[in-house]
């Protein structure tokens, strides 16, 4: 697929959770700034979620479809979630072979993360409930919580695409492989239903459906670099 235009122009204003940014979005930057000479890139990266609408941002990478009339979303790529620990942690407090062995075990919550229903490979299900009482951390940042994780401050939910490399290195392990979850989120470029799809907006989600989208780097072990895209 081509790319370019040096007559598209304008500032695009995107909010991004920070820490997928920092690993997939930011590399690709230098590349997107070159091709189109016109767009001027105003980025507010945080892993709190931003107001869409409020903020005047033209576009938000969500892992999820905000139930609001007022946006439209593309897909990006699968968000597939996965329950990790570190090595030293399940080697202390043993290895969980069922979700009911949960609740012997500390389990780390992210922002406001609810119960997750889980269902193993015969439709039996469980549940990831990281609020139970006895669970004592909860934290607002990606990289925080993953770092927690690989410290051995208990088991935690984690997308794919954060942990694939800790994954392969074995400085995390997957735990309760045969069960997911009983919705498997997505990973969303939203943007206002109220607003034409302007061609920097447009030219930007086409560029992260083909450098990201269509070949998602987690599901490669590899990591996103501008030479890679091409």
């Amino acid at each position: 697929m081509g790319f370019g235009n040096e007559h598209v122009a304008g500032t695009l204003r995107l909010t991004a959770s920070s820490t997928f940014a920092q690993q997939y979005v930011l590399p690709l930057m230098p590349e997107f700034l070159e091709l189109y000479p016109g767009i001027n890139l105003d980025l507010r990266l945080s892993d709190m979620e931003l107001d869409l609408i409020q903020g005047s941002f033209d576009l938000a990478l969500r892992d999820s479809v905000l139930p609001d009339s007022n946006l439209k979303a593309r897909k990006l790529a699968d968000d597939r979630r996965l329950l990790c620990a570190s090595p030293e942690y399940l080697a202390k407090w043993g290895t969980p072979k069922h979700p009911d062995d949960l609740c012997s075990h500390q389990l780390i919550a992210f922002k406001s993360q609810a119960t997750i229903n889980l269902i193993g490979p015969d439709g039996e299900q469980g549940k990831f409930n990281p609020r139970a009482p006895g669970n004592r951390l909860i934290i607002d940042d990606g990289l925080s919580y993953k770092i927690a994780t690989m410290a051995g401050a208990g088991i935690a939910m984690h997308a794919l695409w954060s942990v694939h490399r800790e994954l392969a290195e074995g400085t995390l392990v997957q735990v309760l492989g045969d069960f997911r979850m009983d919705a498997e989120p997505a990973l969303w470029l939203v943007y206002p239903k109220s607003n034409v799809l302007t061609a920097k907006v447009r030219v930007f989600i086409d560029f992260l459906l083909e450098r990201i989208g269509n070949r998602p780097p987690w599901l490669e072990g590899e990591a996103v670099t501008p030479s890679e895209a091409d």
